[in-house]
């Protein structure tokens, strides 16, 4: 009988070290499945709750008075233009035809500016534009510009139209040559803007 029990008790020890070594090896795995999620992605997440909260990064004030009912914003998407690791959160208007370009740097949210986005040229790290959403001035058709991200706003990298038979770049008289030249760098091979899926505000997918 008391062989029995010892014999009992040296399994039970066994199987409470075998218990033992499997929490150990598996409590580490666990750890790494949960993950904290970026900081930019609780940032923008705010945002597409409350797609309001953009209008304290950036003046969108005209847009609000121009517009009117047809002012605000329902899709949205992410893309890392200029390479940096954080994507910048494209807040987009299908009322407007506007989207509003967000970014995340050194733990807080910027906001870019907005305009009627052709597409990216994403050799380039540019966003490109094509003729211009409002006023007056510029051929629209061979009116082109060329935006990069700056410290606090995209920057105008280039600026290219033919009106009336005058070639302008950057805002000078310039030539055919030196037109086609950025054309073909910048502008040709451009990701349209349409080819980049939008998700609804609602939808969270589009952090992924």
């Amino acid at each position: 009988m008391l062989k029995s029990y010892r014999r009992y008790g040296r399994q039970t020890k066994i199987f409470i070290l075998i218990i033992a070594l499997m929490a150990g090896i598996l409590s580490p795995c666990t750890t790494l499945r949960v993950e904290a999620a970026p900081k930019w992605k609780n940032a923008y997440k705010k945002i597409l709750k409350n797609w309001r909260l953009a209008e304290k990064y950036d003046d969108l004030s005209y847009l609000k008075s121009y517009f009117g009912n047809d002012y605000g914003f329902d899709r949205y998407f992410i893309y890392d233009l200029n390479k940096d690791g954080t994507p910048e959160l494209f807040l987009h208007s299908t009322t407007m035809g506007l989207t509003e370009i967000l970014t995340f740097k050194k733990g807080k949210i910027t906001g870019l500016g907005y305009d009627h986005i052709y597409g990216i040229k994403k050799s380039k790290k540019a966003l490109i534009i094509n003729g211009h959403w409002h006023g007056a001035g510029g051929s629209g058709k061979d009116e082109w510009a060329v935006y990069t991200i700056g410290k606090k706003k995209l920057k105008q990298k280039y600026y290219l139209d033919i009106w009336d038979g005058e070639v302008n770049v950057n805002f000078k008289k310039s030539t055919k040559s030196t037109y086609n030249k950025i054309y073909k760098e910048y502008v040709k091979g451009t990701a349209k803007f349409g080819k980049f899926k939008k998700y609804k505000l609602s939808d969270m997918k589009g952090l992924k």
